[in-house]
């Protein structure tokens, strides 16, 4: 009978050693998922700024040029006027 307690308890032991080495092997995969979605995650935001940044800086230099090209086509003195319209725009 306390053989049989014995075994019980060794197997309720192995089966516990078992389900504790899952939950870590689990849990280490799911670290690693992790790490590389915010990897990802980060060079998507990255490129995404690069783009923005991008876009922006043309459309100022187009407004720029804009500015200027009217500024020399109306003269100086109107140069505040054609900056003024341009940015309402």
């Amino acid at each position: 009978m306390l053989t049989s307690i014995t075994n019980l308890v060794d197997k309720a032991r192995q089966s516990l050693t078992a389900l504790q080495e899952k939950s870590l092997r689990e849990s280490t995969e799911l670290s690693q998922w992790m790490k590389h979605k915010n990897d990802l995650v980060d060079n998507d935001i990255k490129k995404r700024t690069t783009e923005i940044m991008s876009q922006t800086i043309k459309h100022t230099e187009d407004q720029v040029r804009e500015v200027r090209q009217r500024a020399g086509k109306y003269g100086c003195v109107l140069w505040c006027e054609v900056l003024v319209a341009v940015v309402a725009a």
